[in-house]
């Protein structure tokens, strides 16, 4: 049975087949978002102003 299948599929031309259809891959998520810069330093205390003038 398969000797006589092999014969008469002989005489068929090849068919090329039709490329399958692209799958639909999902989109990766986003990364995490970046840590926070550090805090500025404190800016440095201002000189005490001097009294004028009697009181």
């Amino acid at each position: 049975r398969l000797a006589s299948f092999i014969k008469t599929s002989a005489h068929y031309e090849d068919y090329d087949g039709e490329d399958g259809e692209d799958g639909d891959g999902e989109d990766g998520e986003d990364g995490d978002d970046g840590d926070d810069g550090d805090d500025g330093e404190d800016g440095e205390d201002g000189e005490d102003g001097r009294l004028q003038g009697n009181r």
